[in-house]
């Protein structure tokens, strides 16, 4: 039982970390600040909402068809269901910032990356 135990914590570790090196290019694409072009907001938008609307169940049923049974099915399926909601987080921060302090940037003639 205890390889159990530490399989699944390997699982959900794996799982966040291929999540989040997932998720924060979709959450740069999604954000309307950083990106302001509104056909890659929609696709991002699109993949977040899709990778949250299905159940972690069915991405397993998914991942095991294309890998087999296994941790690695498990990883990808784990990472594939929390990129929705890592996505939205990362891509809602920058929408709710104030824009006064972004207007003075660019009035004083900062770059982009600023």
């Amino acid at each position: 039982m205890h390889a159990a135990l530490i399989e699944t914590i390997h699982i959900a570790t794996l799982g966040t970390i291929l999540c989040f090196a997932f998720a924060a290019p979709i959450a740069l694409l999604a954000s309307r600040i950083i990106t302001p072009v509104p056909a890659l907001n929609a696709f991002a938008q699109l993949m977040l909402v899709s990778s949250r609307s299905a159940n972690t169940l069915v991405w397993a049923l998914v991942f095991v068809a294309m890998i087999g049974p296994g941790a690695a099915a498990g990883v990808m399926a784990f990472a594939f269901r929390s990129i929705g909601f890592v996505g939205k987080l990362l891509a809602e921060a920058p929408d709710e910032t104030a824009n006064g302090p972004i207007e003075a940037l660019r009035a004083s003639g900062a770059p982009w990356g600023a």
